[in-house]
């Protein structure tokens, strides 16, 4: 080895020990792992009870201090056959050990409010939200939706989906 080290290029990461990086290196607001989950089929509700969207995404924390963002981008809908206000909302849920925890609910009931006459009102709504799971244990995240009036149908549409990814503490 020259003096003042290696020429640029000679180290590449086969030479690197595992896990040679390690968490005071690497700094808190790392991306540490990716996971995500998508909706492949059209879903129809008329349910005034929250219902499982088939959106879902697992990951198994590395510390209990690190956080989980979740985003979530769904493509939801309305119907009903004459000129009537049909609500429709959505929460996440956080399960551990087979114990689910809301960990968002919409704040308002109208969050996705609209006027339908005779057709479907379309919508894209995006979710971000922060979670601090405290566990190392296998986590699932989902996405329910419920009908928020006593009119219409709600839906969450194929390519609907949810990406995880825990943030180093």
């Amino acid at each position: 080895i020259s003096v003042g080290g290696l020429p640029d290029g000679i180290v590449d990461t086969d030479m690197l020990a595992a896990n040679a990086v390690t968490a005071a290196k690497r700094g808190a607001g790392a991306i540490l792992q990716v996971q995500y989950g998508f909706r492949t089929s059209h879903l129809q509700t008329d349910s005034s009870s929250y219902v499982d969207t088939g959106i879902t995404a697992n990951i198994t924390p590395l510390s209990t201090s690190n956080k989980i963002l979740i985003q979530m981008c769904v493509l939801h809908g309305m119907y009903y056959s004459s000129n009537v206000d049909v609500i429709s909302q959505v929460r996440i849920l956080r399960g551990v050990g087979g114990t689910d925890t809301e960990i968002f609910t919409e704040r308002t009931a109208d969050y996705m409010r609209g006027k339908v006459d005779s057709n479907w009102l379309i919508a894209g709504q995006y979710l971000l939200h922060q979670d601090s799971p405290s566990t190392t244990s296998a986590t699932t995240y989902k996405l329910q939706i419920r009908k928020g009036s006593t009119n219409g149908t709600v839906s969450v549409w194929a390519g609907s989906g949810v990406v995880l990814q825990e943030v180093a503490a």
